[in-house]
């Protein structure tokens, strides 16, 4: 269970707590008015699974400013260790409705399906990312 909410340290001893249950926006949001309370120290354990990972999007952009204001941050990095694929595009020479299918297969093969083998009961989620422009961190976003 993802817990939803921030905790913070002021300088003058005291705790204030700040939630980011409303979504990506309300996190910095929360995270700009912790600072605005005087915070010197804040610690969350909060993962939106769809956050940027190329680019830095409105959460990471809050805490930044935090950095910057001589805040300390202690943040989870949710990057699930190592059960994932993070690979670069392999041309497949194939093509589909949006453009070229990636090659799966890292030998001389081409491959265009990624295999993946769920047990009964288990779950899986997958997202995909790319190293482009993000539409909540690019200046043109949504023009």
């Amino acid at each position: 269970m993802i817990s939803q909410n921030m905790l913070s340290d002021q300088e003058s001893g005291g705790s204030v707590f700040a939630t980011a249950s409303e979504g990506q926006q309300d996190f910095a949001d929360n995270i700009q008015a912790l600072v605005g309370a005087g915070a010197d120290i804040i610690v969350d354990d909060i993962n939106y699974f769809f956050e940027p990972r190329y680019a830095d999007g409105v959460i990471a952009q809050a805490y930044a400013e935090a950095v910057d204001e001589g805040v300390v941050v202690f943040s989870s990095a949710g990057n699930m260790a190592d059960d994932g694929v993070s690979e670069a595009f392999r041309p497949s020479g194939e093509f589909g409705e949006f453009g070229e299918i990636h090659d799966w297969d890292p030998g001389a093969s081409v491959d265009l399906d990624l295999d993946i083998v769920v047990q009964p009961r288990d779950t899986f989620s997958v997202r995909f990312q790319w190293p482009e422009p993000y539409a909540s961190t690019s200046p043109l976003a949504m023009i």
